[in-house]
């Protein structure tokens, strides 16, 4: 049983507490015996909001890695980006060893951004793809290569089940091209805006 504080409680006028068993505090409102469940606090402060906003030290996953080394990209086809170093990873969902994969564990909307720095291509243009699941998201980030050093960029907002959803980072260009390499450069990123 959580400690309970209740405020408005129809029993009595002012707060109404009582002893926790369980590490865990909720905030109650209303005017019946018991209250709706506003706030709750958990072992691990976590802050869970009734109206379904999530915030705390585990509820929140946000991750930013980047390409370390150059990667070449072909011209024509959808490639993964790799993203083989960390910048940090909350929650560790972010895999940069071998698939260059986010799989947060929250379930909820998250604001995705990424970049990705072209360091040869000197003709046609570029698109940064979001993939959810394998398969194609949001599509964006078209960069004119006509000088060394032009970027495309994109930023969505995508929702993710918290188990088995996975978000990646594609590129589709029309010349061959290496990565500009380095935090600066190329990465991707991504956080919990809201919980679902």
């Amino acid at each position: 049983m959580p400690s309970i504080i209740q405020a408005g409680n129809a029993a009595s006028s002012g707060l109404v507490t009582t002893g926790a068993t369980d590490g865990i505090l909720e905030l109650r409102s209303g005017t019946a015996v018991g209250g709706t469940v506003a706030i709750t606090v958990d072992a691990a402060q976590n802050i869970v909001l009734a109206k379904g906003i999530s915030v705390g030290v585990s509820a929140a996953p946000a991750f930013s890695a980047f390409n370390s080394t150059a990667q070449a990209i072909p011209a024509g086809t959808y490639t993964k980006i790799l993203f083989n170093t960390k910048e940090f990873d909350t929650n560790s969902n972010f895999d940069n060893t071998s698939a260059s994969r986010f799989t947060p564990t929250v379930p909820g909307y998250y604001s995705v951004t990424g970049q990705i720095n072209m360091a040869g291509q000197t003709t046609g243009g570029c698109f940064l793809v979001i993939y959810k699941n394998g398969s194609l998201n949001k599509s964006g980030g078209i960069a004119a290569a006509s000088s060394i050093g032009a970027a495309a960029t994109i930023a969505t907002l995508v929702l993710c089940n918290g188990t088995t959803d996975y978000i990646e980072m594609f590129t589709l260009n029309s010349g061959s091209f290496n990565t500009n390499f380095g935090s600066l450069n190329t990465y991707f990123q991504a956080f919990l805006a809201r919980s679902a």
